[in-house]
């Protein structure tokens, strides 16, 4: 089992600053690291979410300071389609599916 790595220290910088911000009024997704960043839209929804179209949009959220805000956002929604906080929709519809499960079995 491989033991998650801490953040860089400037992610960790970015991530404080934009929980700041958003503790004074901004939402998370003004702090997106591919807000702002003029890209083609099929980065972050190709056609075929294959392990080379995804790779790009990966690296970007990697460095995104709002990456568990994003997650946290695409899952209330049900969104399965394109990458988010890194995650593919097939990923995010798993995860969907295994917090569903949970619930079910906790009732």
């Amino acid at each position: 089992m491989s033991k998650e790595q801490p953040p860089h220290p400037k992610l960790a910088a970015a991530r404080a600053l934009a929980k700041r911000a958003m503790q004074e009024g901004a939402r998370w997704d003004e702090l997106a690291a591919c807000r702002g960043i003029d890209l083609d839209m099929e980065i972050f929804f190709p056609l075929s979410e294959t392990r080379d179209n995804v790779a790009l949009a990966r690296q970007i959220c990697k460095t995104c300071p709002v990456a568990v805000e994003c997650l946290d956002d695409a899952l209330a929604l049900g969104d399965v389609f394109g990458v988010r906080a890194g995650t593919t929709g097939p990923q995010r519809n798993n995860m969907l599916r295994r917090s569903s499960a949970i619930d079910t079995n906790t009732v």
